[in-house]
Formats: C-alpha cells, structure tokens, sequence
C-alpha cells in the first residue's frame, strides 16, 4: 500500500508540508498523532520557530530542529528547491536532545 499524506501550504512562506497517515490506524490518523499525540500546527510552528537549533542528523540521515521541548525532524522533498517538507517525526519532550 503506498503511503498517503495530508498536504499543507503555508503561504507565508510558499512551502507545502507533507504529513504520513499511520498506515495500520482505523481512525485513519496521522502518523504523528498516533506515535507522539502531536499535530502538524505543531510540527509547523517548531519548523519556523526563530529560536530554533537546526542541524543535519547523520546517524538517522535527516534533519531536525529543537526549541523548547519540542523536536520536528524532516526531508527537503525537493532539493535544491526546498518548497517541499516531509514531517518524519514531531514530538514534545522535556529533555533536550
């Protein structure tokens, strides 16, 4: 089954971001909802937070940005472009990575 995404266009800044569904989930739910309780307003909010510490994970070969507790990791779909974002993972948690 291929994966499906719920799609978002932030126009301030005209980048789209691209959510998983949780493959196996009845309710038919984000991945981020069903493994961290988190919504893609989250994830979107960490992503352009100016406070933010961004850097490339090698050891998982993405990137990621942490502020505050939270953490959203993500791939550029579209290098060099860089319109398009997949949202791996976003999570609060109170320890800093």
């Amino acid at each position: 089954m291929p994966l499906r995404f719920r799609t978002i266009l932030h126009q301030p800044s005209g980048i789209t971001f691209h959510f998983t569904f949780e493959r196996n989930d009845p309710q038919g739910r984000l991945h981020i909802d069903v493994a961290h309780g988190t919504q893609p307003e989250d994830a979107i909010r960490t992503f352009f937070d100016p406070f933010a510490n961004g850097w490339w994970d090698v050891e998982h070969s993405r990137w990621e940005r942490w502020v505050d507790g939270w953490l959203v990791s993500f791939l550029w779909m579209d290098e060099p472009a860089r319109q398009n974002v997949l949202v791996l993972t976003c999570l609060y948690r109170e320890e800093q990575v």
